[in-house]
Order: structure tokens, then sequence, then C-alpha cells
């Protein structure tokens, strides 16, 4: 047995022995009737982080002709048991509705109709997988937002979960400046910043390999951070406020126009709707002074038009863009129904349409920078309508929780945290309209996290 599978074991052995004395004795409460954090939210927290940082190029056991194993799939596995164990001992809570499992359901099954249609491979190794895609895109986070909503209903179990996404931010915070100044002795894991995996262009990508995801990651990290402001007081709130300062300068090392539109976005709404008890310009003055000392510094790179400078000037991009729409309309209108199948966007429009749609020529460069688009394209209407019915599910239950918040209190449906769980899946959004999110188990997990907490919280008050 290699060192790493022996690490691995011991993991099993020692999460098993938690989960079994959990199955034989916890208990929810304290003895004062107090909730306590429960072990079912820090496993969440736990594989929310591994999906980003311990996958396969971290700490991996490879079991010929089976799987490979390491920390992201065994704390899943460990939150199905916990479902499982849960549902055969009838603790399950009754849920007030569940109609967003309904269409999470009907979504699955109509990308396991294209995948039996059009492949469950890939047509060749450059290609993504569909059942990839369909795995790290839906089936998992879609798991994964059931078990939020059963688990992280209360205020000490999703207060945990953003702690977590906050202090996970802070780590990548620091990396990000390790990454823009090259200092790649310091950046951890390794893997991060060697050049020969995938597209590093001097950019802050972080462990997820693109400046996109890394800056989403940080912009969710920020405003569970701001939110957790409000908890801390004296010299825990100064070095609180230290650390959130930390975010801006790692923003603009992410060198993306993406991560700039959703930081500012986040701070525009913080600023407009965020609820304090002081004046909250004076809590992001220094982060503002800092991060604008270090753009002017670097305004002849936030100017330029070069893509590896990182500039907001990038026109190549914008026309590339525009031909993938044109061409994702034209594959659309050719397949409109039920589109040319889960994850084959790149290699039909590679192969079909590379004559009909003119796109400048790279393999990076036919990668869909759409989300809704790119399905569209490969699950045809059906598929996008159901899925922006889930969306609008999640909208109305931010609104529903919204309005609680202003009639009841109940801090459970505090206003800020309804806030803070509405920017967390809006940032997903807005990030979609950049990329194609759907092979990142990480992005995807985090959005359907904040869907069940709000389906969760909602069930909770009803």
């Amino acid at each position: 047995m290699t060192p790493v599978e022996m690490i691995l074991l011991g993991l099993i052995i020692l999460i098993g022995v938690v989960i079994a004395v959990d199955f034989l004795f916890f208990r929810p409460y304290g003895k004062g009737g107090e909730v306590m954090v429960r072990y079912a939210a820090v496993l969440f927290s736990l594989w929310v982080v591994s999906t980003a940082v311990f996958g396969s190029r971290f700490l991996v056991a490879r079991i010929p002709g089976v799987f490979d194993l390491n920390l992201e799939r065994i704390c899943f596995l460990l939150m199905m048991v916990v479902l499982v164990k849960d549902w055969l001992k009838g603790d399950g809570r009754q849920q007030r509705t569940a109609i967003i499992e309904v269409f999470a359901l009907i979504f699955a099954f109509i990308c396991i109709v294209s995948m039996i249609q059009h492949g469950f491979k890939s047509s060749s190794p450059q290609f993504t997988s569909p059942w990839n895609a369909f795995i790290n895109g839906y089936l998992f986070p879609m798991l994964g937002f059931v078990y939020a909503k059963c688990y992280l209903y209360d205020t000490r179990d999703y207060t945990l979960f953003f702690y977590v996404l906050f202090y996970f931010g802070v780590y990548l915070s620091i990396m990000s400046f390790f990454e823009y100044f090259g200092l790649r002795q310091f950046v951890f894991p390794g893997y991060i910043s060697d050049p020969n995996i995938w597209l590093h262009l001097d950019r802050a990508r972080g462990p997820f390999l693109n400046a996109a995801l890394n800056g989403f990651a940080l912009s969710v990290g920020y405003i569970s951070g701001i939110h957790l402001l409000s908890k801390k007081t004296g010299v825990a709130g100064l070095f609180h406020v230290a650390l959130l300062s930390l975010f801006f300068p790692a923003i603009f090392c992410t060198q993306t126009r993406s991560s700039y539109l959703i930081f500012l976005i986040m701070n525009i709404c913080l600023m407009a709707f965020y609820h304090a008890g002081f004046p909250k310009w004076k809590v992001l003055a220094l982060p503002l002074i800092m991060v604008l000392a270090f753009a002017v510094l670097n305004l002849p790179r936030l100017a330029s038009s070069e893509r590896r400078e990182g500039g907001v000037m990038q026109v190549e991009e914008v026309d590339l863009r525009y031909a993938l729409i044109r061409r994702s309309i034209m594959m659309f209108f050719d397949n409109p129904i039920f589109g040319v199948g889960l994850a084959q966007f790149v290699p039909k429009s590679y192969s079909e349409y590379r004559g009909r749609a003119p796109v400048p020529e790279s393999s990076e460069e036919q990668i869909q920078h759409n989300h809704l688009m790119g399905m569209m394209v490969e699950l045809g209407i059906v598929g996008v309508i159901v899925y922006v019915t889930i969306v609008l599910l999640f909208l109305s239950r931010v609104r529903d929780l919204a309005i609680a918040a202003r009639m009841t209190k109940d801090k459970a449906v505090e206003w800020n945290t309804v806030l803070v769980i509405f920017l967390g899946g809006l940032s997903f959004l807005v990030l979609g309209l950049f990329l194609e999110p759907s092979y990142s188990l990480f992005a995807n997990s985090v959005f359907f996290a904040f869907i069940g907490l709000s389906d969760g919280i909602y069930n909770h008050i009803g």
C-alpha cells in the first residue's frame, strides 16, 4: 500500500468512526436546548472546499479497474451515507415543499436521456466527457442541494458554512499574491503554478486552474466575510477587516474582467442593501484605499489590450464571444428542442460548424463562454426551461425569505442572511455570462448550496 493510499484509508476510518458515534449518540441540541453545530454541516463544508483543492491533482489513490479515490469523493460518499442513515432512522424533517427537487430530478433525467442518445463518453480525449460534465455540473451539486437543505437550515450550521467560504477565500487571496508576483515556491498546492497545466497567462488562477473561477470563489468568500463581520468586536473585528482587505488586491490579481464585474456588483449591493449598525463606508475605506493604490501602480496593465496583461481593453476576447454566440444560435436552430447532446458543443462545433460560422481557431477558442447559451445548444429549449425554472424558484425563495425577514424577529431569517444567500447565487449567474462552468464541481456546488440554504430556511420557518 502506497503512502497516499494509507493516508486516504486513515481518513476513511477516522471519519467513519465519527459517523458511527453520530449515528449512535448524537443529538442536535445541547443540555439547555441550545442548537449546536452539527457534524453534517462540518462534513458539507469540508466537501465544498475539497471540490476545489483536494481533487485528483492533489491527493489520490488509484484503484485499478475501479475508480480513483480522493478526499472530495470520500466526503461526498459520507454525505450520502448521512442522508440515507437519517432516512432509515426516520429523522428526516417534514418538508414544506419539494418543488425544486422535482425540477432537479427532471433536469437530471433530461441529461441522462441526452447521454443515452449521444453517448456517455467523449468522442476524443481532447473533449470533455459528457458523464463527467453531468456529475460535476449537475448530479453531485444537486445532491449537495438536497443535503444543504436538510442540514444547513439552522443559523449556526450555515454560519459555519460562511466561515469556511471566508477562510477559503483568505487562502485564495494569499495564493493570488504569490501567483501574481511569481513567488511559485510559496504556492500550495504546487500544481497551481505549473505553467504546463492548462493556460497560465500569469494570472492568479488558484486550485481551479482558471482565473475566472478563482475570482468567483474570492467574491463568495468576501460576501461571507462581510456578513461575519457583524459577529466580531474589538481586536477580532480589526483582524477580520484586515483579512477582508486581502480580497481587493486578490481580485485584481486574477486579471479577469468577469471577476472585476462580480466583485463590483457584490460591493454595490452590499453598500445599498446590507443592514449595519455602523457607517459602511468606514469599513470599506481601508480596503478601497489599498485597491486604488494597487490599481494606480498597475494602471498600464489595466489599460492594456493584451490578454496576458489582464487589461480591460481586450477586444479580441469580445469578438470571440460574439462569434461564438452567432455559432451557438446557428447550432440551436438546427436542433432546437433537445439540442446536440450534453457536452457535445465543443466536438460538434469543431467538426461541423467551423466553416459555417468562423471563429478564431484554437482549442481554447472553441469552448463555450456562456452557461445558458451552451445549455441551450446542448440540451435544447427543454433543458433550458427546466434549469431556468430552478433558478426562478431560487429567486422566489429569496423573495419569500426577504418578506419574512421584514415581518419577523426570527433570527433564522435575518435580512442580511437573505442578502448573502441571494448574492451568492447571483455571483454564479454573472459568472455564467462569461464562461461555461458546468465542468467546475466547486462553482456548481456553491450555487446549489445557496439554493439549498434558501429552501431549507424557507421550510424551517414555515
